[in-house]
């Protein structure tokens, strides 16, 4: 009995004992496991390689659903930026820029580059250059852009004080609503473009849906009423504050232009954004001795 208990463990102990390493040698083990890790990663090459080449034909999804109700017009979005602008979905924190002018405006992007492309958008205010945006300041800019007083009262009883508490430094109000142009960042609204982001950077892929949705004809620009539609489209709720900013932009931009067929041109929208159009049109004004034009720009 004795002996056979014996034989028992004996046989169990053998059958826990781990199993011996095959006999091969390291360097054909090595080899191996190599050959196994460059047919698994030429395989996932080839994988990633086949999707992004099929990438632009996938019927996984879709931009616009047909027949839906809220995608019946203006739904259009940007492809194949990648082809004519580097990273198109990537913010520029510093340069406004279009499938036409990848590299930004030149001379202002380098006079610029320590500055948020919404802080540059917000610059022809602020002539001193001590980061303060003035009333003041902002009523004599838009008369030196060729405003009549009308539209720039508007423009600094809008501006200012719906900026100002946002950019401020304080929990309390400004009485003199100033905009401290280094926090503008903070003073974005609602319904618009979405070309700015929450940190004042320029956002390029927003930029160019703007006119592959509403820009019908391929023009290379908008005209006023499809800006409207832009503006309508653009709505979110309960932002009552929001829609009068961006309706307000909108209409003293086609203003600052008129254009005379119409259309503002891409280019000028984007020099819009990155606020070096004011400057030009300033200097201009002042070249022609026009009434109201600026004495101290640069």
């Amino acid at each position: 009995m004795d002996l056979e208990q014996d034989n028992i463990r004996k046989q169990n102990h053998e059958n826990e004992l781990p199993l011996s390493p095959p006999l091969t040698s390291p360097s054909l083990s090595h080899t191996s496991s190599s050959s196994e890790t460059t047919i698994q990663t030429s395989s996932t090459s080839s994988q990633v390689s086949t999707l992004a080449q099929k990438s632009d034909q996938s019927t996984g999804f879709s931009t616009v659903i047909e027949g839906h109700v809220a995608m019946k017009r203006h739904s259009k979005e940007p492809v194949g930026l990648e082809e004519k602008l580097h990273l198109p979905y990537v913010p520029r924190a510093n340069i406004a820029v279009s499938t036409e002018m990848p590299d930004g405006t030149p001379g202002w992007r380098e006079k610029h580059s320590h500055q948020s492309v919404m802080e540059q958008h917000c610059l022809f205010w602020d002539r001193d250059g001590d980061g303060v945006i003035w009333m003041t300041d902002t009523f004599r800019g838009f008369r030196q852009l060729g405003y009549n007083l009308i539209m720039s009262f508007l423009g600094m009883m809008i501006i200012n004080p719906g900026f100002s508490f946002f950019s401020g430094n304080s929990i309390f109000p400004d009485p003199f609503c100033r905009i401290t142009l280094a926090n503008i960042h903070r003073a974005k609204h609602g319904s618009d473009s979405g070309a700015f982001d929450t940190e004042g950077r320029f956002v390029p892929n927003k930029f160019e849906a703007i006119f592959t949705k509403y820009d019908d004809e391929g023009k290379g620009g908008i005209t006023f009423w499809q800006g409207l539609r832009m503006l309508y489209r653009n709505r979110c709720i309960a932002d009552g504050a929001g829609i009068v900013a961006a309706s307000f932009e909108w209409i003293i931009t086609y203003v600052l232009f008129w254009p005379d067929d119409g259309v503002i041109t891409k280019e000028q929208m984007r020099t819009v954004y990155d606020g070096s159009v004011f400057f030009e049109i300033a200097r201009e004004r002042q070249r022609l001795g026009l009434p109201n034009a600026a004495t101290d720009l640069l």
